[in-house]
């Protein structure tokens, strides 16, 4: 980002009301540029909270860099404008962000970046100096700026369509029809856009205001808005560039295709307890980054819950703190970073475990102080409840469970009795669970993750003490083995896979020792640790890789 106090002084907003406001500029420059696009993040100075906070999902954003003096887009907001989504944002790790004013955003359409020369007349009436600009623009302003930059991308030779953008997109005079054909020059829109920098040269340099100039502006401003009217249909397209040939800022040689974030490099961390407070935070941590943003809370304070992701949602269900179970149920929305109320489990339960397959999130065995389950529930969104599916074999409090190739896998916990090393699998073409090879050591609380088509069984409590062992089960083989061990012993911690990488974050060392450290595990490099500090002591708690 780049301070913006000294450019306004006093005077940093334009005043317009949230029904005026049409869309926000955020500023960059040639060294920032990069971590706002792959964090996908803008900020302000606190100054411009002011209208920031007016920003709604699905608004329009633009990003003008201060080094270039060009203005990029179409991006669009996927969260409320909001203070310090990420507090270090754009500083060295651990120091306050000067741009806390912030909104997360989405590449809507990419296209060629537009000169100050070609977006001044635009947003003309938001220079207040010869330089400096209002950020916000009215409706008018920022339809401008949409139909000018998406036309630039469609006239691009070198853009390229995604399969689902090319069975969408076409333009035959001013209808926009379902075409299968690749990328192609639009005349009618470069026309279009001809006519509009001929229209804006008229109002800017003309001062004659005889007859015959008046009826070519407005004959210009007619088809000016019939063009607008026409680019509300390029709203649902998404355009990918190839990062080699893409022009503007985006052309940026710091800004390396390997290196740009995308959804698999993030992993969710969802409630537990830090030693002194049970925690309803749900915090994103992203590992190629050596970053944890926080994102908004769950309702309510939550240990020992199951997680599970279907269509992009992360849902989260049971659970407890300090002694109380939780039947209750919530799904979190990236896009909108919003939580929903989804229905309950038939049963308050804590040390469940959860798993989607075939569209279908599972919820199974778990506990209270009184008992342990085998039971299995399922939510059906048909019926809009949690409904009994078959029972696990043993009864399974604090096991582990994942889904491979289409089947459930129950592995370990503990009955009530003994702490178990059993395995048992459930597919749901079959209809009944069945048990497979038992590993060699008993584990209750452990994590369980599947890499390169395998189970892996992190450490966990063998009723002893808490282990650092590893299990690997290929379901090829049929059989277990003994995988590289952690570098330190963990139960109830949470894993995650990103990036063909298990990191697992956390835990408990032994009786009363929380871990606050990240460990990452990479077939052919083994563990290593990769983060120490504060924000990873945790336990209790669950992660899932979005």
């Amino acid at each position: 980002m780049f301070l913006m106090g000294s450019y306004y002084g006093s005077s940093t907003t334009r005043g317009l009301t949230k029904n005026q406001l049409g869309g926000v500029i955020f500023g960059t420059n040639k060294t920032t540029i990069k971590e706002c696009l792959c964090k996908k993040l803008f900020g302000l100075p606190s100054s411009h909270f002011v209208y920031v906070k007016k920003i709604d999902p699905g608004l329009p954003v633009f990003l003008f860099n201060y080094s270039d003096r060009t203005l990029s887009g179409i991006f669009e907001a996927v969260s409320s404008g909001q203070m310090n989504i990420d507090p270090c944002a754009w500083t060295c790790e651990g120091y306050k962000t000067p741009f806390p004013a912030q909104v997360q955003i989405r590449v809507k359409l990419q296209c060629k970046a537009l000169t100050e020369n070609q977006f001044r007349p635009l947003i003309n009436d938001n220079y207040h100096t010869s330089n400096h600009f209002w950020f916000e623009l009215d409706h008018a302003q920022t339809n401008s700026l949409l139909f000018l930059l998406a036309s630039q991308a469609l006239s691009c030779p070198r853009t390229t369509l995604t399969a689902e953008c090319k069975d969408k997109l076409v333009v035959n005079n001013n209808t926009m029809e379902k075409k299968k054909k690749g990328p192609r020059n639009y005349p009618m829109i470069d026309k279009l856009i001809e006519k509009l920098e001929e229209l804006m040269a008229f109002k800017v340099a003309q001062k004659d205001t005889n007859n015959h100039v008046e009826q070519k502006i407005n004959f210009l401003e007619q088809n000016l808005a019939k063009a607008q009217a026409n680019i509300k249909n390029l709203q649902g397209l998404c355009i990918v560039p190839e990062l080699e040939t893409c022009v503007g800022p985006y052309e940026n040689k710091d800004i390396k295709s390997n290196e740009t974030c995308l959804d698999d490099d993030q992993i969710l961390l969802v409630g537990g307890y830090d030693g002194g407070s049970w925690l309803s935070s749900l915090d994103c941590y992203l590992p190629s980054q050596n970053l944890t943003k926080s994102l908004s809370s769950m309702s309510t304070e939550r240990c020992y819950g199951a997680v599970s992701k279907l269509d992009d949602e992360l849902f989260v269900f049971g659970g407890g703190t300090c002694g109380q179970w939780f039947d209750t149920v919530e799904s979190y929305n990236p896009a909108a970073d919003q939580w929903t109320t989804c229905p309950p489990l038939n049963r308050k339960n804590g040390n469940l475990a959860g798993a989607t397959v075939n569209d279908k999130i599972y919820a199974l065995g778990g506990g209270n102080d009184a008992d342990c389950y085998s039971t299995v529930e399922m939510l059906d969104f048909d019926v809009g409840a949690w409904i009994p599916a078959r029972s696990m074999l043993e009864k399974r409090f604090a096991l582990g469970a994942a889904e491979l190739n289409g089947a459930l896998y129950a592995v370990g916990g503990f009955d009530g009795t003994y702490y178990l090393r059993t395995a048992e699998r459930f597919d749901p073409r079959e209809g009944f669970w069945k048990k497979t090879e038992s590993m060699s050591t008993m584990r209750g609380c452990s994590s369980m993750v599947v890499l390169n088509e395998k189970l892996y069984v992190l450490g966990g409590y063998d009723g002893n003490a808490m282990v650092s062992t590893v299990e690997i089960y290929d379901p090829r083989r049929g059989s277990w083995v003994f995988g590289e061990p952690m570098n330190i012993p963990r139960g109830y911690s949470a894993a995650a896979v990103a990036k063909d990488s298990i990191y697992i974050i956390g835990g408990l060392k032994s009786g009363d020792e929380i871990n606050d450290t990240v460990e990452c595990y990479k077939e052919g490099r083994g563990w290593e640790m990769t983060k120490t500090n504060d924000a990873y002591r945790r336990c209790f708690l669950s992660a899932m890789a979005l």
